[in-house]
């Protein structure tokens, strides 16, 4: 996430500017979601999508699930 997601989230330069590379995963990545979930809600408040909460939300869920997984998983009690 700190190496391929905060560079090319879009925060610092804008997506148009980064490499296409970058521009193209950052998007699907939480930092890049985030960053552009904000700059829609501060610069354009009425028209604002719903594509970086979706991916936001997908994030969530799966995190959710890889822990409850791996926290119901038999073990010998150690974490």
């Amino acid at each position: 996430m700190v190496l391929i997601g905060n560079p090319s989230s879009g925060g610092a330069v804008s997506w148009p500017l980064l490499p296409s590379a970058f521009g193209a995963v950052g998007r699907w990545l939480p930092p890049g979601a985030s960053v552009n979930a904000q700059h829609t809600a501060v610069y354009f408040g009425d028209h604002q999508h719903a594509m970086p909460f979706l991916v936001l939300a997908a994030w969530a869920t799966i995190s959710c699930g890889v822990f409850c997984a791996w926290h119901r998983r038999p073990g010998d009690g150690r974490i």
